[in-house]
């Protein structure tokens, strides 16, 4: 192929992927569908514009690496910790009686236990790209229900690594038992290197790379750490996907972890949108038409099954009916990995070809049907179990489950703000306000966002503040801010405080009730400012900070004449 053929065939692709994925995002639909929709219309079985798949297979691939990097970048260990009870309990349970299920009627269907198992574990899944899509434009994931689900999609991520591993092995003639020890001690060993290397070089590396202020060199580090790991893992016999893995969880306990995944997000997009346009590209219509009442039967059993073993498990973790038909529908489709594993399956001879194309054209109707599900779940559980207020009995219900979490006093402007900013971040929350008008607007969206009086020790308690992290006083009323700040601090001595100050005076009585942080409220908007216009001036980048951090360290509470002054 030369190199006008390539260019032709980048037109195509850039062309249906941008058309197809536009009308799909127009109609709220994911664009993970765009992408397989794009790619069954340019592929051979219906237009006819690529005849071979395996032209842009090994380039996809690469979008699957890619994506196991960055889920890999959002697993930092705290977070994992904090999510604990719901990633290895609920999302652990799901994968595993899902799986056990699916491989005991496949095995009934006439497959043999390897095939069945490999189904079971591929159809268990869930969608990480349309349920996370779905919970941030709704906002929802910091509520109970969204929380959980983000859990169970925690562990589905990690268990994916194991199934990949495991396909392999299961397509060998030796004995599985036989195998899979060396495996697993050979694994142990390879990811106990890279760990310790990684942690030892990663951090001075970057150092070194950040100091010579060149964005592009910043990039090029973070791919070359996912590509070295990526090929230590494939020399050792393993999945070059575990190695990307392995290579996020490395870095997601950096300083560098969020310019990292924002430098790479372009790259994994793209990729992964050409892996799902190739997967597209490989589905067959006419045995879409010809098994038409099989698929159907295939989806309606999956949505039904996961769905009711998600609702029977959800008691157990103390959630209500509510949230567990909110969560049960969100998750009861199937997910993108199906595309990953069944190819590999296929290449390990263990599924042929045709079951593969059924189960992967299952999987997409069902993925389709997500947004769908979300609102209807959502529409019958305000109809089973209406929501039940948004005072202290529902705020205790629904916070039970909290650790290490942030308490907000108050949702107004700087509120919402930082209960935005947590949401985003995956960090847990509740929030308390006297102001039933933005109590009501916060529970309408779905969030945290309870009335009671932040002053009430009783109160405090029944939201967990014994088991939080962090405290942010945003009251308007200085004084009982003071005195809230110094009953936190009195009854529960390791939480840290931080606060908002209408003045000077205010910040230095915050900080000497207990408050860690404390910010002025006219400090940090002046000094934004004055970095604007320092920086239009023409002030060279490092000498401006230098500027705004002496300001922002004269005018800390503890420094009296200058806040006098100010």
């Amino acid at each position: 192929m030369n190199h006008l053929e390539y260019i032709h065939h980048a037109l195509i692709l850039l062309i249906s992927a941008i058309f197809v994925v536009t009308i799909v995002r127009k109609l709220k639909a994911s664009s993970v569908l765009g992408y397989l929709m794009a790619g069954v219309i340019i592929g051979p079985f219906a237009l006819g514009f690529f005849h071979k798949v395996d032209s842009t297979k090994a380039l996809a691939e690469l979008g699957v690496v890619f994506l196991m990097f960055t889920i890999g970048l959002s697993l930092p260990f705290d977070r994992l910790k904090s999510l604990a009870r719901y990633v290895f309990g609920i999302g652990g349970m799901q994968v595993a009686v899902t799986t056990a299920l699916i491989t005991f009627i496949a095995m009934h269907l006439g497959f043999g236990f390897e095939p069945a198992l490999v189904i079971g574990g591929s159809l268990a899944f869930s969608s990480t790209a349309v349920v996370m899509q779905l919970l941030s434009e709704s906002g929802e994931l910091a509520a109970r229900f969204g929380r959980v689900s983000f859990s169970v999609l925690l562990f589905q991520d990690l268990a994916v690594v194991a199934f990949m591993i495991m396909i392999p092995l299961l397509g060998t003639q030796t004995s599985f038992a036989n195998v899979l020890f060396p495996t697993i001690m050979k694994a142990s060993i390879l990811v106990g290197i890279i760990l310790i290397v990684g942690r030892v070089l990663l951090r001075p590396v970057f150092r070194v790379v950040v100091a010579s202020q060149t964005p592009e060199l910043f990039t090029a580090m973070a791919i070359l750490v996912v590509f070295v790991t990526t090929l230590a893992t494939a020399k050792f016999g393993l999945s070059p996907e575990m190695g990307a893995f392995i290579a996020g969880t490395l870095l997601a306990g950096s300083e560098y972890r969020h310019q990292v995944e924002a430098d790479i997000e372009p790259f994994r997009g793209l990729l992964l949108g050409l892996f799902f346009m190739t997967v597209g590209m490989s589905i067959d219509l006419s045995l879409l038409k010809a098994n038409a009442s099989t698929i159907l039967s295939i989806v309606g059993a999956m949505l039904l099954g996961k769905g009711l073993i998600l609702i029977v498990l959800a008691p157990m973790f103390g959630l209500n009916l509510r949230s567990a038909l909110r969560m049960a529908f969100l998750l009861a489709a199937g997910g993108e990995f199906v595309f990953i594993l069944m190819p590999t399956a296929v290449t390990s001879g263990m599924i042929p070809e045709s079951t593969s194309q059924i189960l992967s054209i299952s999987v997409a109707v069902s993925m389709a049907l997500t947004p769908l599900l979300s609102v209807l779940g959502k529409f019958l559980a305000e109809k089973i179990q209406p929501e039940f207020g948004v005072n202290l009995e529902a705020a205790l219900s629904e916070t039970k489950d909290l650790n290490e979490h942030v308490i907000i006093g108050g949702y107004g402007r700087m509120g919402q703000m930082v209960a935005k900013i947590l949401t985003e971040n995956y960090i847990p929350y509740v929030v308390l306000d006297m102001n039933m008008a933005r109590v009501a607007d916060g529970r309408s969206k779905g969030l945290p966002v309870f009335f009671g009086d932040i002053r009430r020790l009783e109160v405090l308690r029944a939201i967990g503040a014994s088991r939080a992290k962090v405290a942010l006083m945003s009251v308007d009323h200085p004084n009982s801010s003071i005195r809230t700040v110094h009953m936190v601090r009195k009854h529960f001595p390791n939480i840290t405080i931080c606060a908002r100050a209408r003045d000077g005076e205010q910040a230095i009585k915050l900080e000497q009730a207990g408050a860690i942080s404390v910010v002025p409220n006219m400090i940090e908007p002046i000094l934004q400012t004055a970095t604007s216009v320092l920086s239009a001036f023409g002030t060279p980048r490092e000498e401006v900070l230098q500027i705004i951090d002496s300001y922002r360290h004269m005018h800390r509470p503890e420094n009296n004449e200058a806040i006098s002054e100010a």
